[in-house]
């Protein structure tokens, strides 16, 4: 995906895209973005979220999120040509995204406290751990990611 401003800024995200996608990019969401004040990410993503009942949820939310990744990109590389510093490392902690769902992090105690504990250990204050349970699998889902969440927190230390 690629973004590009009139005045030569672009956006890149680079994760793979399946044809599926090609239509909601380039039909529905394309004129949300087209002609818009690039750095206004959060009113273009507010815009493309509403603009479609089935933009909560499958293909239409993956697109939003390839525009979406892509002006966030496009901003920080305007600011960084203007001059502006995107983060200074006194004002953000840094954060971590743990793509490894529950069902597959080691289940053990030892494992389940030896992850968010390297993580902080490494720097990453933040950490985002995705669920793999929800509502399709009931109140027994829901409990378990209480659980985990009890575990990871109790290892990463607050």
């Amino acid at each position: 995906m690629r973004i590009r401003t009139k005045g030569g800024v672009e956006g890149l995200y680079g994760m793979p895209s399946t044809r599926k996608r090609c239509p909601v990019l380039l039909g529905t969401l394309r004129p949300l973005v087209i002609g818009q004040n690039a750095l206004a990410v959060e009113r273009i993503w507010d815009q493309m979220y509403r603009s479609n009942r089935h933009s909560r949820a499958s293909h239409f939310m993956m697109a939003i999120s390839y525009i979406d990744n892509a002006l966030w990109d496009l901003r920080g590389r305007a600011l960084r040509r203007a001059g502006v510093p995107v983060v200074r490392r006194s004002d953000a902690d840094a954060g971590a995204r743990v793509w490894q769902l529950p069902r597959v992090l080691d289940r053990s105690a030892a494992g389940r406290q030896s992850a968010p504990r390297s993580l902080k250990k490494d720097g990453f204050i933040h950490q985002k751990w995705f669920l793999g349970y929800g509502p399709g699998d009931g109140a027994r889902g829901m409990d378990l990611n209480v659980q985990l969440v009890k575990a990871l927190r109790e290892a990463r230390g607050r």
